[in-house]
Formats: C-alpha cells, structure tokens, sequence
C-alpha cells in the first residue's frame, strides 16, 4: 500500500485507503509531496474525508461511520517520518525498535461503533495513535480557528515564533523546583511546633532515663540485697543455731556423762572408736576415710556459716535506700518498658527521633535558603522570558499584519498585549509558561481602535489570521502534513488567491491538504482531488479521483460557477491556472 523506496525527507500522508465508510465503498488516494486541493459539489463527501484522516488521529468512532449494509469500516493510512520523529516516537515506545521510516495506521469500526487500532500490522491504543498525529498531521478547522482566540494557544503561537520554546521549558522545570521545595517546606513549618514539643517530651524522657544511671547488673545484685536486708534477724538466728550445734559448748546433738558435747567436738570421740575398730578389722578402713571426709565437710560448713554471719548486717538506712532505688527503677519500667532491656530499646528510639528532629531544623534551613534561590533566578527567567517574547511579538505583528493586507484586510493591524499574571513574581502565583499573558488585538480596518480578537474577529477571519501566522511560521516549524478545511469561509476570488499564495508558501516545506470551493486556491493545486457522487444500482456511492492537467480546467471552472462548459469560463479557468504557476494570484 505505497511507494516503497523512495527517499523519504519529512514526515507526509502518502496514501489514504477508504472501506466502506460513510458514502464511500472503496477508495484509495495517493497525495503529493506539497499543495493537495479536494474539491467538488457541496455534499459530496469532502469533510468525510478529512473525517477519515481524523479516526488515524484518535478521534471518536460511530457505528454511522460505517456504510449501510457493511459489516466494518477499514480506513487505512500510510504516513512518512522524518528521522528525528522517528528517532522520538521510538524513544518514547510509541514505536518499535524495528519501525522504519514508513508506518501503516489502520483503524477499523464495526457496526457496534467499536474499534480497533493497528500501527505496522500490532494492536495499538488511542493514546499511541494520539502520540503518532501530534507528530505526524496538523488540522487547521474551525475547531484550531477557535482556539486561535484562546490566551494559552497564542502564547504557545508566539513563544513558537520566537524559538522561545527551550527557555519557557527551562523555566518550567524551574518552577517546578520550586513548587515541590515549597510544598516540601510548608509541611515541615505545619509541623514544626509538633515536632518541636515532642522532641522537647523525646529530650526530658531520654535526660530521665539517662539520670538514673541504669544498668542490668545492678537490678539483679538490688533484688538479692533486699532480699538480705528484709531479712538478716531470721537468718541472723538460723546461723547461730546452727554454729551453736556444730561447735558450741551447748546446745550440742549428743550427750555423755549428761554433759551436752557439739557436732564437731563428737566426732573426735568417734574418730577414736572408729580407728580401734580398724586396727581390729581392716573392713573397717575405707568407713575410716569416708568418716574422714565428712568430718572436713562439716567443718568447711561450719567456716562458711561464720562467714555469712560475719557478712550479714541489720541496716534499716541501707533497707531504705535499696527499697526507693528498686522503687525507682520500678517506675521507669512502668513508663518506658516492661524490663530494663525495653527500657534502654526506648532510649535508643527517643535518640534517633531527637537526631531525625535536628534533621528537619537542618532540612528546613536548607530548604529556605534554596527557596531564596529558586525565587530569585525564577524572578530573572521570568524577566528574560518576557522581554524575549516582547521582542518576538513586535516581529510577529508585523509579519502577520503584512500578511493581513494581502487576505481582504487592507490597513489592517495585528499586535500582541501583554499582561503579567496576578501576583506574578510571587513565586507560587507563576504559571509553568512564565509570568506573561497575552491577547491577540486586531484591528480590520484603518482607524479602527486595536480589540482583543476574540471580540471582533469573525469564523472567516479568524481562518485567515491562522493562516497568515501559519504562513509566518513556516521557516520555523518541522515539516509535517497539514490539513485545511473551512480555510475559504467568507472569502471571495481575490482574497482566495492571496490564500492560495499563502497556501503555496507554506507547501513549499510542508505537505498541505486543503479543502475548498474557490476556485482561486484550487488553481495553486499540485495535486488536484476530485471528489464526486454517484448513484449507481439504486446505490449512493463516493469516489476520489486525481485530475489530469488535461481535466484540471473543467473542474476549475464549474467552480467558478455559470456555465462549466462555456469557452469563457473554461478560459478564465486557464489563465487562474497559468497565474497560479507564477505564485500569484489570478487577476
């Protein structure tokens, strides 16, 4: 479906391929390379075309799109790219790594007025196809005239004309910067005082636990002291009870003679019986030695019971002390944790939220000065940004103003106003496009005072002023496709040729679909389209076809009405056609 291997320089429709859609059964259209011209009888399907060219866009589908009895609608379009489209929409994923420099768009309609999109052949999205027509094909119709009024369509307009469009990005990134550090500033003032008292409660709490000198060893040797302390008197008298039994003089476990003897004192007797009964009998040495054993055992006891005795003490002061220390460390736990382990895990918490609280102090002097920063080089940008698009609306009221007098506005004047944004150097009151608003004023005729566009500007003329800044910009902007319907609104054969002048102008770097009814900017055609309808077998039914430089006059001069046929107006059509080749218009 195309003319593969030719070489390829800008970004172009070469073939629209139509199926049963609306009037038309099948139709294929090859364009050329410049100025293509649709035109024929009112009602002949014309604006179905460019309606075609849109679905490839992402417009809206319907099931009335598709002809009566037809199952779908195909449309089909075979589009060129430049090499840095390419290279973008393939950065992007918009196309594939394999794309290259000829794509094929398909969108397909069913009778349920539901579709499906195809690029190369793979199901694509809306958005994907969006993407492809911002690059790819620019519709100039009364919907883009009416946005001519808009005051963010003709900053975009005039930032375009002046090469502006890097520096209003620079100072967008800009303001971004600052809009996030604002953002991030705001919710640390907001919660400053918050944070402020709890690292105040963090602070106390970490001095509280810090005074009281904790540690895991001591808790442990406290619980034993009390338990000491609470109580020495009953473990005062169980140790003298039992010293008393293994090596007092009385109170002792056995008696002789009814004289009381201790523990210890009466193994000594018994150690002598034993020793007699082992010399008696060697069976009894080895009860000997175990006697031996226990005895020493006894008296190891006995040492350490004289020990603790002499380590005990009754120090009601010491009891206190001990009592309010637990007490203390008691609370502590009540408060912080369960155990003193939970209790040092606190104090590590409430330290890292007194450095993260000195964090944010740190973040916030920061953030302030960088704010100072941003505040002042947005200040600057904004200022150079203005002055640059001052300069550039002096040159573009001009040129669109030169351009006036040529499309039925003679002495007419065409000027920029600007206006900064309320609050404009604020900072936060910045729009990403800087701190200009503009107005497009427009004055018809001489003596007439400047109004805003919108206000005095009709559909007709405002088709020509988009035209006249689209002819300014044509040394500016990349090649692409642009489609131009309603551009003849209001107009009559004069001011139709200066729009096929201008037409021309903008072809000579761009692939230029117009539709029309003038007669005047058809004559500029490098390629004429006819579109024509027919009934055939009971059956209303479309076709596109191209003219032959043969068929060019007649079609020429059934626009320009009376007789088609008659010598005179086929000749009138010849000398638009010879004047067109001039690049001026037909007088």
């Amino acid at each position: 479906m195309g003319r593969k291997g030719e070489e390829i320089i800008r970004a172009m429709l070469q073939v629209l391929r139509v199926t049963d859609f609306v009037l038309f059964d099948r139709v294929d259209i090859e364009f050329g390379d410049h100025l293509n011209v649709i035109s024929g009888e009112t009602g002949a399907g014309k604006s179905i075309l460019l309606g075609a060219v849109e679905l490839l866009l992402g417009g809206e589908t319907s099931s009335l799109m598709l002809r009566a009895g037809a199952e779908k609608a195909l449309v089909e379009g075979l589009f060129s790219l430049g090499e840095a489209q390419l290279g973008q929409l393939k950065e992007e994923g918009v196309l594939t790594a394999d794309s290259g420099p000829e794509i094929v768009i398909r969108r397909e309609i069913s009778a349920s007025g539901r579709s499906r999109c195809f690029v190369d052949g793979a199901l694509a999205n809306l958005a994907m196809l969006r993407r492809l027509g911002e690059e790819l094909i620019q519709v100039h119709g009364q919907q883009e005239h009416q946005m001519l009024v808009k005051p963010v369509r003709q900053l975009e307009l005039l930032d375009f004309f002046g090469g502006l469009e890097p520096q209003r990005k620079t100072f967008a990134a800009l303001l971004n910067r600052y809009r996030q550090g604002s953002r991030r500033l705001a919710e640390l003032e907001e919660g400053l005082e918050r944070r402020q008292r709890e690292a105040e409660l963090a602070r106390f709490q970490r001095d509280e636990i810090d005074r009281a000198g904790l540690s895991l060893e001591e808790e442990k040797a406290l619980e034993e002291e009390i338990q000491l302390l609470e109580n020495s008197e009953k473990i005062s008298e169980a140790l003298s009870g039992l010293l008393e039994a293994l090596e007092g003089e009385a109170g002792g476990l056995f008696s002789a003679e009814g004289r009381d003897v201790t523990v210890l004192s009466s193994l000594g007797g018994l150690r002598r019986v034993l020793e007699s009964l082992s010399a008696m009998t060697g069976r009894a040495a080895p009860l000997l030695e175990q006697f031996e054993g226990a005895r020493y055992a006894l008296e190891e006891v006995a040492r350490g019971l004289r020990d603790l005795q002499a380590g005990l003490e009754h120090d009601p002061g010491r009891l206190e002390q001990v009592r309010n220390r637990l007490d203390e460390l008691f609370k502590l736990k009540k408060k912080y944790g369960s155990g003193l382990e939970e209790v040092f895990a606190f104090r590590e918490k409430l330290e890292a939220r007194l450095a993260e609280a000195g964090q944010d102090e740190y973040e916030l002097a920061g953030l302030r000065a960088e704010i100072r920063e941003l505040s002042a080089s947005l200040a600057e940008a904004a200022a150079n940004l203005t002055q640059a698009r001052k300069q550039s609306a002096v040159r573009l009221g001009k040129e669109v103003s030169r351009r006036l007098s040529g499309l039925g506005m003679s002495g007419g004047r065409f000027e920029i106003e600007f206006a900064g944004t309320e609050a404009a150097g604020s900072g936060t009151e910045y729009l990403t496009s800087g701190a200009d608003r503009i107005t497009f004023l427009l004055s018809t005729n001489p003596g007439i005072p400047l109004m805003p566009l919108s206000e005095v500007a009709s559909g007709g003329e405002l088709s020509r002023i988009m035209l006249a800044v689209k002819s300014s910009l044509v040394e500016i902007e990349s090649p692409s496709t642009m489609i131009f319907d309603e551009v003849d609104a209001g107009i009559g054969g004069k001011v139709g040729g200066m729009v096929g002048v201008y037409l021309d102008e903008i072809a000579q770097k761009n692939q230029v679909l117009v539709i029309t009814h003038l007669a005047s900017i058809a004559g500029f055609a490098d390629i004429h389209l006819l579109v024509e309808k027919f009934t055939e077998d009971g059956r209303t039914t479309t076709r596109v076809r191209g003219l032959t430089k043969q068929e060019r006059p007649a079609e020429i001069a059934r626009m320009l009405g009376g007789d088609a046929g008659s010598e005179t107006s086929l000749a009138h059509a010849r000398q638009i056609l010879q004047a067109s080749r001039k690049g001026e218009p037909a007088r």
